[in-house]
């Protein structure tokens, strides 16, 4: 979804320059739109899909629970809970990923029309070789993002999920042991689960499951972790054992 607005934007950035490669137009504004609704879109699906997974997962281990909520009467609430998520805890992020976005096509349509000036390419041409370069390079970055993003998202409709089911339960994060871990999440391997309400300390930062946005970019850029519920077996679980 990211790389369809990244390449909308830069479809339209080649429209509206001047023949030096200054932008006429375009604005950081219009791409952070692009860019928020693309992080709305992500969480609102990925979210509720696991919210959904680990209510069901609560309702199969307690047969017994008592409960009148279900998991489909709380799409409606759980996809406001990700839009609201999304508008109140992601906002340095979505500016960080629209400053970078918005330097990209800067630098790619420059170096265009400059390679354009040299060659004498008409303006379909000068267009083609700017769709060209940054598709080098928004691959990477969408990959990048979306994996570091559904893991937030993944881990914050699970809680939401487990809070409005179980809310007390208790959280334990889960460690992906390869030689590609962070050392300070290695060292939660074997950490006794914590509350719902409770946040882990994570080379110094609290965090309440991976991929947190309260957490620095060291903590969360590409982050492979899960987090499980006590005494619930959660979705993870299931795929470990």
């Amino acid at each position: 979804m990211l790389r369809r607005e990244f390449r909308a934007i830069v479809a339209d950035y080649a429209k509206t320059v001047r023949a030096e490669g200054e932008a006429a137009t375009i604005s950081q504004a219009n791409i952070k739109d692009k860019v928020k609704k693309s992080f709305i879109d992500m969480y609102q699906v990925t979210g509720v899909a696991f919210a959904k997974m680990q209510a069901e997962l609560i309702k199969q281990a307690h047969r017994n629970l008592h409960t009148k909520a279900n998991p489909e009467d709380l799409e409606s609430e759980w996809i406001l809970h990700m839009r609201e998520f999304v508008e109140k805890r992601c906002g340095e992020k979505i500016t960080a990923v629209t400053r970078h976005m918005y330097e990209d096509i800067i630098r790619v349509t420059r170096a265009s029309f400059e390679a354009g000036a040299d060659q004498g390419w008409g303006a379909d041409k000068v267009a083609r070789e700017i769709m060209q370069r940054q598709g080098q390079i928004d691959q990477f970055r969408a990959l990048r993002i979306a994996r570091t993003e559904i893991v937030g998202a993944s881990n914050e409709g699970s809680m939401k999920g487990a809070k409005d089911f179980r809310p007390d339960s208790m959280k334990k994060w889960v460690v992906t042991m390869d030689g590609n871990t962070r050392d300070d999440h290695a060292a939660m391997q074997g950490e006794p689960a914590i509350p719902l309400d409770q946040k882990f300390l994570v080379g110094g930062d609290e965090m309440d499951y991976p991929g947190d946005p309260s957490g620095s970019a060291g903590n969360v850029i590409q982050c492979r972790c899960g987090v499980t519920y006590e005494p619930e077996t959660s979705f993870i679980d299931s795929l470990i054992s």
